[in-house]
């Protein structure tokens, strides 16, 4: 009983790990999935560290 215990604790500990280190696309998509580019642009446009024509300008061309 106590094994068991100890392995549910410790699959429960990495999964919070895991869903942290990814940020909460986790959490969101209901797995993990990376960021795209745009979805960075939109985080930093969000955020006010580029401006509107830098963000339209990787709307563009978000390659």
């Amino acid at each position: 009983m106590g094994i068991l215990t100890l392995v549910l604790t410790g699959l429960l500990i990495w999964i919070v790990v895991m869903a942290n280190q990814k940020g909460d696309s986790f959490i969101k998509g209901g797995g993990f999935q990376e960021k795209t580019p745009l979805d960075i642009a939109r985080e930093r446009f969000a955020s006010g560290e580029i401006s509107a024509e830098e963000f339209d300008k990787i709307k563009k061309n978000p390659a």
